[in-house]
């Protein structure tokens, strides 16, 4: 994917939540990077500061150690922002390390950039803390919803909401994320496959 798609990505997702980009769109993306990553690579940049990525494609995952196959503390799919924005939101949550499931392209933008930027007009630094906080929540109440779900219910919640994982992920990242014996996942993707069709 060329460079101005990758850039039209971020313009339309902040165009959708009523974020910044309307008038600051160019300016903060001189300060982009614009990074590839494999599988299992730790997302992390040379400099120490935080910021946002945003991912033009792939998965990612938040733990909170260092190797991807522990336990999944976020999921965060195309098209979505992550990064640790604690200090900038005021949500008392750990830092997480980010891994790329899949192969990812992501862009970074530094937070103090984005934020000595958005200062000149408050109510768009407003809006911007008020969406990642509420990024944040959502994420938190879809994994504590996954964890009180059946075997079952789990794989087909997964399959409803982020089918991406189960057509991308290798089988036993997959399982770890779900909670489930590699057997038992297994299993219920032999049951999926002697499903009828739905034709």
């Amino acid at each position: 994917m060329d460079v101005y798609r990758k850039k039209l990505q971020v313009k339309l997702y902040s165009l959708k939540y009523g974020l910044f980009f309307r008038e600051h769109f160019y300016e903060l993306l001189q300060h982009t990077k614009i990074l590839t990553f494999s599988e299992f690579d730790h997302i992390k940049l040379p400099i120490q500061n935080d910021h946002l990525f945003f991912i033009n494609e792939g998965l990612v995952a938040g733990t909170l150690e260092k190797k991807v196959d522990t336990k999944w503390y976020r999921l965060v799919k195309d098209m979505e922002v992550f990064g640790n924005f604690q200090e900038l939101t005021g949500i008392e949550i750990p830092k997480f390390y980010w891994h790329a499931v899949t192969k990812v392209e992501l862009m970074a933008i530094p937070i103090n950039i984005l934020v000595s930027k958005l200062s000149i007009s408050p109510p768009n630094l407003e809006n911007l803390v008020r969406h990642l906080s509420s990024v944040e929540i959502k994420r938190m109440h879809f994994l504590n919803h996954l964890s009180k779900l059946s075997a079952i219910e789990k794989f087909n919640f997964l399959e409803s909401e982020i089918p991406e994982l189960i057509l991308k992920t290798r089988t036993s990242l997959l399982s770890n994320f779900l909670g489930l014996t590699r057997e038992t996942l297994s299993r219920i993707l032999k049951e999926k496959m002697h499903q009828p069709s739905l034709d």
